[in-house]
């Protein structure tokens, strides 16, 4: 049996929806006709099409003087010289720094940040200007507890809003509050696994889905508390 396929689309946007996305604008801001032409551009003049795109989403940071190095280098897995392996071993703004608590915070206006569907059937909204707020009182209470540049701190915690605050405060709660590291996100978790001892990992806490936000953060006190004596 053979079934056919009508080609036409089932939707199409109005132009005026399709001028309004950021992708239309980016194709305006880099003097392309199509994206199509944008691709290209992004294939033949990787180091251009990157630069400008940190600038046109509003990063946050030091790009650096380099975009990217070792173009041409395999990965690890490949062998030298095999051609499916070009661009894996490449790194992409090894001199950039950036905050990511910074970044994501920028925006504090009534605009929804979270929208949270507990599996207990809790639904919570949070706008962005909640969520900073809540990140800048739990930072001052890691502050409090003694949380400083050099600690390590270890989570086992539910996917809950506390989650996410609690790991955006952990990155504001440097001592100048605005600390910006490399770009290394893909070695940050074995590097918290290999440094840090059994004991810390083994105390780390587990707050119900149940657990009120105060209770939360009491439980974290008292892991904290538990971990640094590890």
């Amino acid at each position: 049996m053979t079934y056919a396929i009508d080609a036409a689309p089932l939707w199409r946007p109005n132009p005026q929806t399709v001028a309004a996305t950021r992708m239309a604008q980016l194709i305006l801001a880099t003097g392309h006709a199509s994206y199509a032409d944008l691709w290209q551009w992004s294939i033949d003049q990787p180091e251009a099409f990157w630069s400008l795109l940190w600038d046109f989403c509003g990063a946050v940071g030091e790009k650096g003087t380099q975009i990217l190095v070792d173009r041409d280098k395999p990965a690890r897995d490949n062998a030298p010289g095999d051609a499916g392996g070009r661009m894996l071993g490449a790194r992409w703004f090894p001199e950039a720094r950036l905050n990511y608590a910074e970044n994501l915070l920028q925006r504090r206006d009534d605009g929804e940040a979270l929208v949270f569907w507990g599996e207990d059937k809790v639904r919570r909204r949070m706008s962005r200007a909640e969520l900073y707020a809540e990140v800048a009182r739990f930072q001052q209470f890691l502050i409090a507890a003694g949380v400083g540049e050099g600690d390590r701190v270890a989570g086992y915690l539910p996917n809950l809003p506390e989650t996410l605050i609690a790991m955006l405060a952990l990155r504001r709660s440097a001592p100048s509050g605005r600390r910006r590291r490399r770009i290394s996100a893909s070695r940050a978790y074995s590097t918290a696994s290999a440094r840090s001892s059994p004991r810390c990992w083994s105390a780390s806490m587990v707050i119900g889905t149940t657990a009120s936000r105060s209770t939360a953060w009491r439980r974290m006190l008292r892991w904290w508390r538990r971990c640094r004596r590890c």
